[in-house]
């Protein structure tokens, strides 16, 4: 979830930047919080 990651931000240095950059790394799909949440509740519905 993007919109649940956070990095500081300096003149120097894009931490949040970083962090995505990691973050897209290792999973799988990158979404925000909401669509996220409807997904998993959809997939307890079943």
């Amino acid at each position: 979830m993007t919109d649940a990651t956070a990095g500081a931000i300096t003149e120097f240095y894009d931490g949040y930047a970083a962090s995505l950059t990691n973050f897209r790394m290792i999973a799988s799909k990158i979404d925000n919080t909401e669509n996220t949440v409807t997904a998993i509740r959809a997939a307890y519905e079943m």
